[in-house]
C-alpha cells in the first residue's frame, strides 16, 4: 500500500516537472537557433518524437471518470497527454520554423506528413468514431502554410514544390476523412466537419497551383478518385429544402471554384461531372449566388463539347453586372459591390481566363460571340475601376 502511493505521488511529481518544461516551450524560444544548428541537431524530429510520445500516451486524467470534459477542464491543470495535451505547442514551433524558412523546410513538411500518417492510422484503429482527432490540427497547421504570405510570394517555388508533394502523398488519408466527414450524423459534428473540408479545399486548391503542369495535376487529381470523393458531399436530394441548406455551406464556393479549375483542365473530367445527376441538378441554383463559379463550368462543358441538359449562357453571364459591376450610383456603391464581388468573383474568373490564354488554349465561345469585339471585352475586364 504505502509502495503504491509513493509511485502514485512520484508519478505526479513527474507530471508536474514535465508540465512545467512544456508550458516554458514557445516558438521564440527557437528563433535564435541558426539554419545550421537546427539541422546539425535534428530539431524536425525530435520535435515530431516529442509530439508522437505525447500524443500517444494515455491522458493522466482519464481516471477521472466521474467528473464531466468541462469539469476536468476547469477544475484540473493542463493536460499533457493524449489528443488534447500539450503536444501542440511543439507543432506551432514546428509550424513558425516552416514560415521563418520557407525554402528549407523540406524535411519539416515531410516530417508533418508522416505524423499525420502514424496519427491517422492510430486513431482510425483506437477510435471509429470521427470526431476532433489530432491530425485535424495537422491538416489545419498545413492549410496555413498553404494560404499564407510566404508560399505565395515571389521566390517560393522551392517551398511551393514541397508542400504540393506533401498533399499529393496525402491523398489517400484525405481521400479517407472525407468519406467519414459524409456519414457523419450529428449536428455539432456536421459543423466540425464543414471546417474540416474547408481545410481540405485549401490543400488542394494550393495543390493545383503550385503546379507546373495544372492539367497533369488535375489528372492526378481524377485517377486518384479524390475528385468522385468530394462529388459525394453534394446533397443527394434535389428537394428545395436540401438544395438550401447546401447553399450555406461553408465549403460550397470553394468546391465549386476547384471542380471548375480542374474541368478547365481535364477534358475527361468535365465529361464525368457533367454525367453526376446531382451535380447537374444543382447547377440551375448556382446563377444567381455563384455566377463566376458557373460561368467557369460552362467554360469547361463548352470548350470540350460537353453536352448537358442545362443551358447556360456563358457570354451573356460574362458580360453581366452580376459579375462585373458597370454601373454604380456612388463611389460608395462603387467600393461595396468591388469589395463585395472583386476579390472573389472578378479575379476568380479573370485568373481562369488568363491561365488559359497562356497555356495557348483558344476560348471558342468568347471568339464567336456576336458582342465580342476587342474593344469591348477590355471594357468589360477593366470594370469596375475606382479612383
Amino acid at each position: 500500500m504505502w509502495n503504491h502511493q509513493t509511485s502514485a505521488i512520484s508519478s505526479t511529481l513527474r507530471i508536474d516537472k514535465l508540465r512545467y518544461l512544456v508550458s516554458c516551450t514557445f516558438s521564440s524560444s527557437f528563433e535564435g537557433v541558426s539554419m545550421e544548428k537546427w539541422e546539425q541537431w535534428r530539431l524536425e524530429d525530435e520535435l515530431v518524437v516529442i509530439m508522437r510520445l505525447l500524443v500517444g500516451h494515455p491522458p493522466e486524467n482519464d481516471d477521472k471518470i466521474d467528473e464531466t470534459e468541462e469539469d476536468k477542464r476547469n477544475t484540473l491543470p493542463a493536460t499533457l497527454y493524449g489528443p488534447i495535451g500539450e503536444w501542440s505547442r511543439y507543432l506551432y514551433v514546428l509550424r513558425d520554423r516552416v514560415l521563418r524558412f520557407p525554402g528549407a523546410s523540406r524535411n519539416a513538411l515531410w516530417r508533418l506528413k508522416e505524423l499525420i500518417e502514424f496519427l491517422q492510422r492510430h486513431q482510425t484503429a483506437a477510435n471509429p468514431h470521427h470526431g476532433i482527432q489530432p491530425q485535424h490540427l495537422l491538416y489545419r497547421v498545413l492549410a496555413e502554410l498553404a494560404i499564407s504570405r510566404e508560399f505565395h510570394q515571389s521566390g517560393a517555388q522551392r517551398a511551393q514544390q514541397g508542400l504540393s508533394l506533401v498533399i499529393q502523398e496525402l491523398l489517400p488519408f484525405i481521400t479517407q476523412e472525407i468519406h467519414q466527414l459524409v456519414q457523419v450524423s450529428s449536428a455539432a459534428e456536421a459543423d466540425d466537419g464543414d471546417e474540416l473540408v474547408v481545410v481540405f479545399l485549401q490543400l488542394l486548391h494550393f495543390m493545383l497551383f503550385a503546379s507546373s503542369n495544372a492539367r497533369t495535376t488535375t489528372e492526378k487529381l481524377h485517377e486518384s478518385g479524390m475528385l468522385r470523393t468530394l462529388l459525394m458531399l453534394l446533397p443527394a436530394s434535389d428537394t428545395d429544402k436540401t438544395q438550401a441548406v447546401y447553399l450555406e455551406k461553408r465549403w460550397l464556393p470553394a468546391l465549386l471554384r476547384l471542380l471548375g479549375e480542374c474541368a478547365l483542365w481535364h477534358a475527361g473530367f468535365a465529361v464525368y461531372i457533367s454525367r453526376v445527376p446531382k451535380f447537374v441538378k444543382l447547377l440551375p441554383t448556382l446563377r444567381e449566388r455563384f455566377v463566376a463559379e458557373e460561368l467557369v463550368l460552362g467554360l469547361a462543358f463548352h470548350q470540350y463539347q460537353v453536352a448537358i441538359s442545362v443551358k447556360m449562357d456563358i457570354w451573356g453571364t460574362f458580360v453581366s453586372e452580376s459579375l462585373f459591376p458597370l454601373k454604380c450610383e456612388s463611389y460608395l456603391d462603387a467600393m461595396k459591390k468591388v469589395s463585395r464581388q472583386f476579390v472573389g468573383l472578378y479575379a476568380f474568373t479573370l485568373t481562369c481566363l488568363l491561365l488559359m490564354i497562356a497555356s495557348g488554349r483558344r476560348i471558342y465561345c468568347l471568339e464567336k460571340a456576336q458582342v465580342a469585339s476587342t474593344s469591348q471585352l477590355i471594357r468589360v475586364c477593366r470594370a469596375p475601376r475606382v479612383h
